[in-house]
């Protein structure tokens, strides 16, 4: 639900108004504390202008996840860099979202930890939907390492 929100550009009071739920309802739903019923779950659904059984399936509103070759690896690191813009909208997004990631780390990771800003989590979690774990990984990696040749 979150991914779906975030995707959206939607506020939780956003949504929360437009699916006629309240905020704090929602709020324990995206945090998996609260079951759903079919009732909420059609009203979310049509908020975020998607299906119930998307939501239910666990549809990412990215799509099937990116796996860029050696190259393309390496062109991302190299726009998440240096700001250069990309044509492809995927990998526009999967940039920005690994600038905001990337931003506050260090060659440890450790601005990955808990603690970070709310945004640079929801980025986080943003890229985990767009890319394997793998990808992600090789991405920050490149990314700090062309960020400290760069000093």
């Amino acid at each position: 639900m979150l991914l779906w929100r975030l995707e959206r550009g939607l506020t939780q009071e956003a949504l929360a108004l437009a699916a006629k739920v309240s905020r704090p309802n929602l709020s324990s739903i995206e945090r998996g504390e609260r079951e759903v019923n079919l009732s909420t779950l059609r009203s979310l659904a049509e908020a975020l202008g998607t299906t119930p059984g998307t939501l239910v399936d666990g549809v990412s509103p990215y799509g099937p996840a990116l796996k860029p070759s050696r190259a393309g690896l390496e062109r991302l690191a190299h726009a998440a860099v240096t700001g250069v813009q990309l044509k492809d909208p995927r990998e526009k997004l999967l940039c920005d979202r690994l600038r905001a990631v990337s931003a506050p780390l260090r060659g440890d990771f450790s601005g990955l930890r808990r603690g970070g800003s709310q945004a640079s989590a929801h980025a986080y979690l943003q890229l985990k939907a767009m890319a394997s774990p793998e990808t992600i990984s090789s991405l920050i990696a490149r990314v700090v390492e062309k960020r400290g040749a760069a000093l």
